[in-house]
């Protein structure tokens, strides 16, 4: 896996950011039980910024999954190299 894909799949494993990505998530919850109906504006808003914290977490899995690609392409580039030797 790539440095930054380790960094990445340490941090995302950490207790302590796990709960702060679920109280976030809980908080905004609150905000959309308690915002009135009448204020459809700021219902959207909520959901917006429920919406972005939904796009960190992805964004985070990626990095670590595009580190296990990586990982994956350069040893099967390995594996090529060494077959091509072996018929020379």
């Amino acid at each position: 896996m790539t440095a930054k894909a380790d960094r990445i799949e340490k941090l995302v494993g950490d207790p302590d950011l796990k709960e702060a990505f679920k109280v976030v998530r809980e908080g905004l919850r609150d905000m959309i039980e308690d915002t009135p109906l009448a204020t459809p504006e700021a219902l959207l808003d909520v959901r917006k910024m429920l919406f972005l914290l939904q796009q960190v977490e992805a964004a985070l899995q990626t990095a670590i999954e595009d580190g296990h690609l990586e990982d994956f392409n350069v040893k099967e580039q390995e594996r090529n190299v060494e077959e091509i030797s072996r018929w020379r």
